[in-house]
């Protein structure tokens, strides 16, 4: 467990370190340690103690990963952590200018809307199924897993759309969790036996999704889903 907590601490700092809404890892991930605590102590006051010992921990490498790999921070301490605070200030309260003001991405549904013309159809479908078994099993311990990783894409969501900001490329992070549900799905298909035409239809999705790509490449972040039922401005390339 403490490894576990530790290697955390560490990813977490890194993706702190990539872009800032990552910060909502941080009471997620302290939520979970309580959960997890929960499970294993039984009641939430037993749990207490471990969980904030674990945040510790995890908020020690954390802090450590950051400063460490920005070196900056080694000699500029003070002055960083002012414009980081600074930067994200004005990431959450600058509004969008312009036409854009008066456009859908002045909306607070846009990264939702980001989401549906991001993700292909069939990764939406597979994505659903596998939260519905990951909801529906008899064990405890992945429906819990169901619930904390959904709370993270619902914390992004919740967080970035509380923001003045409205680019495309700050629902990224948002991607590969939806396709961890996706591969949850996939794998359910994959051990459906005495129905071959469930193996075909995963040929069939993983040959169509390939093709995709490579029809895409080198510019992949230029696919728009047809479930995106209205046009509107997107910052594409910007650092996608």
């Amino acid at each position: 467990m403490t490894r576990h907590v530790l290697l955390a601490g560490f990813w977490t700092g890194l993706a702190i370190l990539t872009k800032l809404p990552a910060l909502v890892l941080l009471p997620v991930t302290a939520g979970t340690f309580l959960v997890q605590a929960w499970k294993q102590r039984g009641s939430l006051p037993a749990a207490v103690r471990p969980a904030c010992r674990n945040t510790l921990r995890w908020s020690v490498v954390v802090a450590g990963t950051f400063v460490l790999l920005w070196p900056s921070m080694w000699i500029n301490a003070l002055p960083n952590a002012r414009y980081v605070a600074r930067d994200t200030h004005r990431a959450a309260t600058l509004a969008p200018i312009g036409d854009a003001a008066e456009s859908a991405v002045a909306a607070r549904s846009f990264y939702p809307r980001a989401l549906l013309s991001r993700t292909p159809p069939v990764i939406l479908a597979l994505a659903l199924g596998g939260f519905l078994l990951l909801w529906r099993t008899r064990e405890r311990e992945r429906r819990t897993e169901a619930i904390l990783l959904f709370s993270v894409i619902g914390g992004l969501l919740l967080l970035l759309s509380a923001t003045g900001k409205r680019a495309d490329r700050y629902a990224l992070p948002i991607l590969p969790l939806i396709d961890v549900y996706a591969g949850i799905g996939m794998a359910a298909l994959m051990n459906v036996r005495g129905r071959p035409i469930t193996r075909l239809l995963l040929v069939g999705i993983v040959s169509g999704l390939t093709v995709q790509a490579l029809l895409l490449a080198p510019y992949a972040i230029a696919y728009v889903s047809p479930l995106r039922w209205i046009e509107e401005p997107t910052q594409s390339g910007w650092g996608e």
